[in-house]
């Protein structure tokens, strides 16, 4: 996770064929002792917990928090239905405890008991009554055979394998609701370049292109509605509080500072919402 409303983008081209190099895979057993050492050594509330930024608590939680509001707000625009919602790779909870508050009947599903362990305590906090169900499971192992109408994949798919985000997302078209549902994904992705894979003994991570992201979510039967990279979002985002609707407009100058700042960084963030085409 990294760590994202924004300039409205316009809609994506019309994606190309799913991506054609060999699939890349993921040893989930490495991430999992990972995430379970992790979050062991760490407060699991703390919002740094899931992800490798190195800035402040503060700075962490604030940024999740401009992505929730950006995906509420669109939802609210839709008059989006308010049933069930998946939320996979769930960590910590950040997305879990928003949804349970506004979704009928939350599933929050992440492969680290320590993480769902989190999430429990957060939900008996600050959800108390709502009807949630957590599964401690590879998000690719899970059928997903409840309709749903929400179904969010907040920065998981970098820790996953091509086929492994192919089945993941080919499940979510069938479970999502026609016309309703909704899709959103977040994931870091690598800067010129269509993949970047980082694997050692401890860790393993795919950052793809938002291409591949794309070109994926079409494939398995989605219209991408939009997207865009985190760099200008959270300007964005920033901005809209600081100066009001008309923030993404005059914030300008900060935009192409932060893109200056972001430059020799290799990955960014995309962020995205689909529907069942």
């Amino acid at each position: 996770m990294s760590s994202q409303g924004p300039t409205e983008p316009a809609a994506p081209a019309p994606p190309s064929a799913a991506p054609s190099t060999a699939a890349q895979s993921i040893d989930l057993a490495i991430n999992q002792r990972f995430w379970q050492e992790r979050v062991a050594g760490m407060d699991p509330a703390d919002p740094r917990v899931v992800t490798l930024d190195t800035e402040s608590q503060a700075s962490v939680a604030r940024e999740v928090q401009l992505y929730q509001r950006w995906l509420l707000r669109r939802l609210d625009q839709r008059r989006a239905a308010t049933g069930t919602v998946y939320d996979l790779g769930c960590g910590n909870g950040d997305w879990t405890v928003v949804l349970a508050g506004r979704y009928d009947r939350t599933i929050a599903v992440d492969l680290t008991e320590g993480l769902l362990a989190a999430t429990r305590a957060r939900l008996e906090r600050e959800a108390p009554g709502k009807a949630i169900a957590t599964v401690c499971s590879d998000i690719a192992a899970v059928p997903l055979d409840e309709p749903s109408d929400l179904i969010v994949l907040g920065a998981v798919t970098q820790y996953l394998g091509d086929d492994q985000i192919a089945t993941v997302l080919q499940r979510a078209a069938a479970s999502l609701r026609p016309r309703r549902g909704v899709l959103y994904l977040r994931s870091t992705v690598a800067k010129n370049a269509e993949r970047r894979a980082r694997k050692t003994d401890d860790y393993q991570a795919i950052y793809r292109s938002p291409r591949w992201y794309l070109d994926a979510i079409a494939a398995a039967g989605f219209v991408v509605e939009e997207w865009q990279l985190a760099t200008d979002f959270v300007t964005d985002e920033l901005s809209r509080r600081w100066l009001g609707p008309a923030g993404p407009v005059l914030g300008w100058p900060l935009r192409l500072a932060r893109r200056a700042y972001r430059a020799r960084r290799q990955t960014d963030v995309i962020v995205s919402l689909a529907r069942p085409a």
